[in-house]
């Protein structure tokens, strides 16, 4: 898991987690996902890199031994 403080747009954010850009969307939509509104036009989300690895950690199911 990366560390790292940086920002992606929805685009991004799907290509590094392997998911489509509808699937960001959505888990965003349903607050699964945080995301903030760019500052000025508003048109677009910035997604801590950190959060999406959060996120989907929280996604995967619960391995049992």
């Amino acid at each position: 898991m990366i560390t790292e403080s940086r920002l992606l747009r929805i685009e991004e954010a799907a290509v590094y987690a392997n998911v489509g850009v509808s699937y960001i969307r959505k888990l965003i939509k349903t607050r699964r996902l945080k995301a903030i509104r760019s500052e000025g036009t508003g048109r677009y989300y910035l997604i801590k890199l950190q959060d999406v690895d959060a996120c989907l950690e929280s996604l995967e199911p619960k391995r049992t031994k």
